[in-house]
């Protein structure tokens, strides 16, 4: 395959298309493999990592495709936009009265 290669490197929970772009001369699946691994080695932020072969012509395939096992996915946030929901105070609790306080009530 003539051409250059793209490599996708993206973030746990991050998209191909939002990752960072790299260029390389990688044209087969084995090295394509050895160099994904070898990346997630070296850097563990890594949540995945595409390789793309691109041709003159501008078609392109995908030679090969990699999730970190070591980087889970970061926990997931509430919608923005979207409020907590609001809690009420708890008010102060009103004492019933004794038996011997209804029982003065009654005399009143």
């Amino acid at each position: 395959m003539a051409g250059s290669t793209e490599i996708y490197i993206c973030k746990p929970g991050q998209a191909l298309t939002d990752g960072r772009v790299e260029y390389g001369e990688i044209t087969t699946k084995i090295e394509a493999e050895d160099d994904a691994i070898e990346r997630m080695r070296c850097d563990s932020s890594i949540g995945k990592i595409a390789y793309y072969a691109m041709r003159p012509n501008g078609e392109f395939k995908c030679i090969h495709t990699r999730q970190n096992p070591d980087n889970a996915l970061p926990p997931s946030k509430p919608p923005a936009g979207i409020a907590p929901r609001p809690t009420k105070p708890r008010g102060k609790k009103v004492a019933k009265p004794s038996l011997m306080g209804r029982a003065l009530n009654l005399l009143r």
